[in-house]
């Protein structure tokens, strides 16, 4: 009786084993069809990259000194790339407002990853 259950397990085994090889060599399949098209052919479309806003001094800021906060951020476009700095200058005497303004701009302009707070000074 024992004999049996050890071939049923066998036999069960042996199927399993098929299923997932047909499966592997269909999905090689694919994907070797994908890689061969031109790449005319295949639609692969890149998020748009938001551009740095260059501001134009008004009015008030020309004969003025400005009050807020000039924080810089150490950002990445990639996990593994090297840190960049941000400079974000914002309108508000909070540090923590100014912080979290500061790495919604870094996002917004395309850096992802926020690493650290590398400073935040009076303007």
């Amino acid at each position: 009786m024992s004999d049996h259950n050890i071939d049923d397990f066998e036999s069960a085994l042996k199927d399993q084993l098929e299923a997932f090889k047909d499966k592997q060599v269909y999905e090689r399949e694919i994907a070797t069809k994908y890689i061969s098209k031109p790449a005319g052919s295949r639609s692969v479309t890149k998020p748009p990259v938001a551009k740095p806003v260059k501001r134009k001094p008004t009015k008030s800021s020309v004969g003025q000194t400005q009050k807020g906060l000039r924080v810089k951020l150490a950002v990445r476009k990639k996990q593994i790339s090297l840190d960049e700095e941000f400079i974000h200058e914002s309108r508000s005497i909070s540090r923590l407002d100014a912080q979290l303004e500061a790495e919604r701009a870094a996002r917004a302009a395309g850096y992802p990853i926020v690493g650290y707070v590398i400073d935040i000074e009076s303007m």
